[in-house]
């Protein structure tokens, strides 16, 4: 047999248990809450949403906000996690604290853009690359690399400088210029 509670089209508060109460325990096949207004749950202690099967947890009009008071985790047991945005994606810290991507110490490949991409734009102070094995830049057109008060190419015995005002030098143990 149904029951129900404060089923009457009238404006009204339901209460079930008290501050002191120690537990509402809600036992069902299903638990519906549906709500014309703001749905709130608020908890002095921890909280906790389990599910045994796929979830969502989606809004139908604006935002979604998740905010902790300290240090968050967002993990999968099994499977990747996917973040996408239908108008772009920003992942960024507050202040000069770091934006670490794939800094795991084990093998892995840390992919960024996609062959169609149209640019993969780099901003900084500075940037430093480093490669415990071989590096490769290919493009399939031109290659440009610019510095505006010189550069060095070279390898860990001698190098090629350009000084920032049309001079070359370079240092070498030998030379060999076919031409």
């Amino acid at each position: 047999d149904n029951i129900s509670l404060g089923t009457e089209a009238a404006a009204k508060t339901i209460t079930i248990g008290d501050d002191a109460s120690t537990k509402v325990d809600v036992n069902a096949l299903a638990i519906e809450l549906d709500s014309a207004g703001t749905l709130v749950g608020t908890s002095v202690g921890a909280t906790t949403l389990t599910a045994g099967a796929a979830s969502t947890w989606s809004t139908s009009a604006g935002a979604l906000t998740l905010t902790s008071a300290a240090a968050a985790t967002w993990s999968t047991a099994a499977g990747a996690l996917v973040i996408d945005g239908a108008g772009g994606l920003t992942l960024d810290s507050d202040g000069t604290d770091a934006v670490n991507l794939g800094t795991e110490a084990v093998a892995k490949t840390i992919t960024i853009g996609n062959a169609a991409s149209t640019k993969v734009d780099i901003n900084a102070l500075a940037l430093d690359f480093d490669s415990a094995a071989a590096t490769d830049i290919l493009a399939a057109t031109t290659v440009s690399v610019k510095g505006a008060t010189g550069a060095t190419f070279g390898d860990d015995t001698e190098h090629l400088v350009y000084d920032g005002s049309g001079n070359v030098d370079f240092d070498a143990v030998a030379l060999d210029m076919d031409l």
